[in-house]
């Protein structure tokens, strides 16, 4: 009853600021934990008639260092679907920045043609392009500054996490305004959560979002320093 009746905006406003931020946590796990069970039991079927199909959520929700690998993991069969059949012919990599936005549309549309859902793959795009900036920024070899800042593993860790910790926040949103509190008022009932916490409260909202962006950066470590092990171990560096 509570997830259901919170998203409304009216319920939503009447809500203490302890009570909505318990909302904007429940209703992503909602989401992640509905989706998980109903595809792993259809996955279970195909299983027990002869076939692998992929797994659809590999990862937790909040389990994941930036938004492109959160969609890639996020209902990932259907990520394989439009990797093959709109973002290959639309030029891959060659033309990332600009298959963003129509793949995202697509997407929302596939969902439903409602207007919160463009406005998910706006923000979703808008965020996924200033993400890509950042990454290209950083990944270059040849800038000075990026060189330095990976000399001190501390730092570049810190940077890490800090990325992580935005990209994570801005899922949150996005995706609370595409399937929980739609385009009624989504501006301003946040901008009125945020503007009511104390100083207390957004301490503990980032604290809390800090704790899984480490968590998520140090799970990605691990999991990168086991596959190089395995490399090693079988000749294939």
């Amino acid at each position: 009853m509570f997830t259901a009746a919170a998203p409304t905006h009216s319920v939503f406003k009447q809500m203490a600021f302890g009570d909505k931020m318990f909302l904007f946590s429940l209703v992503l796990a909602f989401l992640w934990l509905k989706f998980s069970l109903i595809w792993r039991f259809f996955r279970f079927c195909a299983l027990l008639d002869g076939f692998d199909p992929p797994e659809d959520m590999p990862r937790c929700f909040a389990n994941t260092v930036s938004i492109q690998s959160f969609w890639r993991d996020w209902h990932a069969s259907f990520n394989l679907w439009i990797v093959r059949y709109m973002y290959i012919p639309m030029g891959g990599n060659r033309t990332k920045l600009f298959s963003i936005l129509p793949i995202f549309f697509f997407v929302a549309i596939w969902h439903d043609m409602q207007l919160r859902l463009l406005l998910w793959a706006t923000i979703i795009c808008f965020t996924f392009i200033i993400e890509i900036a950042i990454t290209l920024f950083f990944s270059s070899k040849k800038n000075p500054l990026v060189r330095q800042l990976k000399r001190s593993p501390l730092v570049w860790r810190h940077l890490r996490v800090l990325g992580t910790q935005f990209g994570l926040i801005e899922l949150a949103v996005a995706n609370l305004v595409g399937f929980s509190i739609g385009t009624d008022g989504a501006a301003s009932t946040t901008r009125q959560m945020f503007d009511s916490m104390t100083l207390l409260n957004k301490v503990i909202t980032v604290f809390v979002f800090l704790c899984v962006a480490v968590i998520a950066v140090q799970q990605s470590d691990q999991k990168a320093y086991e596959e190089r092990q395995l490399k090693i171990k079988y000749g294939l560096h």
